[in-house]
């Protein structure tokens, strides 16, 4: 082969490599700054409580960076704590919102089932 080729066919391959690790840099970047709220909120959650829930924007741009299986499961486990908490709250005499504790667990159950897909990569 001649050597004006071989540097051609390097200076190509070099340009396709770098301009692949250069997208998966961007996607794992962008993944990790959609994730951040909604693991944000897991955890104070997890923990007791509190923080703002994320909403259905960035719900869906999170879940658009998943893969389909993952999505699935991200998308059951976290359904799952939401409708436990619709059916479980109730209102105290004094307009207080409190859960049952075997609906607390079970959420917070839901809410560990959704924490692995949050992690940064």
């Amino acid at each position: 082969m001649d050597p004006i080729y071989l540097h051609l066919v390097t200076f190509l391959a070099g340009l396709i490599v770098g301009n692949r690790f250069a997208l998966w840099r961007d996607q794992r970047k962008e993944f990790n700054d959609s994730a951040l709220p909604i693991r944000t909120w897991l955890l104070k959650q997890i923990e007791g409580g509190g923080g703002r829930r994320p909403d259905a924007i960035e719900l869906d741009t999170f879940m658009s960076y998943l893969n389909p299986w993952q999505r699935e499961r991200f998308r059951r486990a976290y359904e799952g704590e939401l409708e436990t908490h619709r059916k479980a709250t109730y209102q105290t005499e004094t307009g207080e919102v409190r859960l049952p504790e075997e609906a607390t667990t079970l959420i917070k159950e839901y809410l560990k089932a959704c924490l692995p897909y949050t992690t940064r990569r």
